[in-house]
């Protein structure tokens, strides 16, 4: 069976892309970066912004694509991996610009700016938080895609928007993500080519283990039909070796238990190994719960580093 095909079916129609290119505006000069809010379209008449950290120096940089977290708060997304919104996990983007790379911090949709407006939200309560998720989730089902298909040509969009800077290096893109972040990172870099390197923190499990232990998550994370043509997480990353991975994950974690993300991890070591690319492929449990602490970042940021 081939898996990248078959999950390719699940995941649906992909949205039309929108127009190339970007507009660029200076939002402040932080220590050792700027920051920039780029805006572009995603499908036609579709236009969303993202923020962009810029090191100092002419360039041009490697880059990633920062994928925020869900946590239940709806109301930020790109402002926590661009260091607006500061908890220790969601800050990574501003990490990894002062370790030289260009960053673009990208919202999915259901978070901050791609939501309703508020009076709308507040006039009908289905269009808020979870609700909006759950609305979307359903929307995109009965139209033949999932959500899942969305975020990725979505985050699809924000690599064209750094390979088109003249400040980065095109052959240089990678992705990270914590949480929700990770599962995006683990599904933009299985299915964009110019990312080159992948960091996924406390984003992944088999799935079939989740169900298991009545564990429910972000509704992105459901494809139709996956655990019935016998695959899951592992099926994805097996189908992306040879490309550089790093798993990161909590030995607490109650959401991603460490047991099914430790027997994920064996499976992708066989799966890099049949491959020729053994050391491609790293996964580390660190000793705490769902989170995405400094030294996990410091692994982050020297991994993708080290395979761009």
């Amino acid at each position: 069976m081939d898996a990248r095909s078959v999950l390719l079916g699940l995941l649906g129609r992909f949205p039309q892309r929108g127009a190339s290119g970007c507009s660029r505006s200076h939002v402040m000069d932080a220590d050792g970066y700027s920051m920039e809010r780029v805006s572009y379209e995603t499908e036609p008449g579709e236009g969303v912004s993202a923020y962009l950290l810029l090191p100092e120096g002419k360039g041009p940089h490697p880059a990633i694509v920062a994928c925020h977290q869900h946590n239940d708060e709806y109301f930020v997304g790109k402002s926590e991996p661009a260091g607006l919104f500061c908890s220790m996990s969601g800050a990574f983007g501003a990490a990894f610009c002062r370790a030289g790379f260009a960053v673009i911090c990208p919202d999915c949709l259901g978070f901050e700016d791609r939501r309703p407006p508020e009076f709308e939200r507040k006039a009908n309560p289905f269009l808020e938080g979870f609700g909006y998720e759950r609305h979307l989730f359903i929307d995109y089902l009965l139209s033949g895609s999932t959500l899942q298909a969305k975020y990725i040509s979505d985050l699809v969009c924000a690599v064209d928007v750094l390979a088109s800077l003249p400040e980065v290096d095109s052959s240089r893109i990678g992705v990270c993500g914590h949480s929700l972040g990770g599962q995006e990172a683990l599904w933009l870099g299985w299915y964009d080519e110019r990312v080159k390197a992948v960091a996924c923190s406390c984003g992944t499990a088999e799935i079939q283990d989740l169900q298991d232990s009545c564990i429910n998550h972000n509704l992105a994370m459901y494809l139709p039909g996956l655990l019935g043509k016998g695959l899951d997480m592992h099926s994805v990353i097996a189908s992306m070796a040879p490309k550089p991975l790093m798993l990161m994950y909590g030995a607490d974690d109650p959401i991603f238990p460490s047991w099914s993300v430790a027997a994920l991890a064996g499976k992708a070591e066989e799966a890099y190994a049949e491959r020729g690319a053994a050391g491609s492929f790293i996964h580390r449990c660190y000793g705490h719960g769902h989170g995405f602490y400094p030294e996990m970042q410091e692994d982050a940021i020297g991994f993708i580093a080290d395979h761009l």
